[in-house]
């Protein structure tokens, strides 16, 4: 009997932990298409005079289009 207990308590916890490992995944590949979403429809420009290699003022050279 206690053999049949320990046996469905390893399988309880190993469809718990599958359980939690996909709905991490749900709720990241939700996230990550959200973020794809927005950022495929936001537009920008770059102006390449002002970029300078390993330059911290790069991010300043992408300009958002306001539509």
């Amino acid at each position: 009997m206690q053999a049949i207990i320990n046996i469905l308590n390893s399988l309880v916890g190993f469809v718990l932990a599958v359980l939690i490992v996909v709905a991490a995944a749900a709720i990241v590949g939700y996230n990550a298409i959200r973020v794809q979403k927005s950022t495929a429809t936001t537009f920008y420009t770059i102006d390449s005079q002002s970029l300078k290699k390993k330059d911290f003022n790069n991010h300043q050279a992408f300009q958002t289009i306001k539509e």
